[in-house]
């Protein structure tokens, strides 16, 4: 057993790991969508990933063990996007900048694949994962609460951390269901208190002034 876990924890994963606490120590920086295009820092997210494309590549040569899809269809999903995206990309009339972003959408690709190929390895299941993501949403928004409207006292729209209104609330509205459901998930006073907290979310939403935010949230909530 123990010659079992040592072989499941290797170089290759501690690469990863460290690429995925590069991505989330990014993500949480002020106006970090702005730093993506600003030097140094655009080396430290573009490492990120570099770290989980390693591991990426370590997964599929390691055949005696199954490389895992996500499943249920999404595997289709995800190779039409891709195409999408390179077709995009090709007759864009800003090549350039237009294959800089194909370049980050497929570094989230391999995010994906990695951490599905993560669950059930040691801590990596999906109710860790999904309690780690409440987690991060929570803190998120909280600090992003705690920011307005001293970030932008002139418009009063909560652009903190990413640097965007309108990426602060489709982040928002993207993690609202997952933490809803985790709410509801729980019983007790538990239940209760969680959703409470996840009322801090659609406030945050409103705080952003997003049009498209405010179409996000009434999508979810019908």
């Amino acid at each position: 057993m123990e010659q079992h876990l040592e072989k499941k924890i290797g170089w290759e994963q501690w690469l990863g790991y460290g690429g995925l606490g590069i991505l989330l120590l990014f993500m949480f920086l002020p106006t970090s969508y702005y730093l993506m295009v600003a030097f140094p820092w655009i080396f430290l997210w573009q490492g990120g990933f570099f770290l989980l494309g390693i591991t990426l590549l370590v997964m599929l040569r390691q055949f005696d063990r199954h490389f895992l899809p996500l499943g249920y269809g999404l595997d289709l999903a995800v190779g039409a996007v891709a195409i999408a995206c390179v077709l995009s990309a090709i007759f864009a009339p800003f090549k350039g900048v237009a294959f800089l972003n194909l370049a980050t959408i497929f570094g989230y690709g391999v995010v994906l694949y990695v951490l599905r190929n993560w669950l059930g390895q040691g801590p990596w299941t999906w109710q860790h994962l999904w309690r780690s993501l409440v987690v991060i949403g929570f803190a998120m928004s909280t600090s992003s609460l705690l920011e307005w409207p001293l970030l932008d006292p002139i418009s009063d729209r909560t652009r903190f951390p990413l640097g965007h209104h309108n990426f602060v609330a489709a982040y928002l509205c993207l993690l609202l269901p997952i933490v809803f459901s985790f709410a509801l998930a729980q019983t007790g006073k538990t239940r209760f208190l969680l959703l409470l907290l996840t009322a801090l979310l659609p406030v945050n939403i409103y705080t952003c002034s997003s049009r498209g935010g405010l179409v996000g949230l009434f999508l979810w909530a019908i």
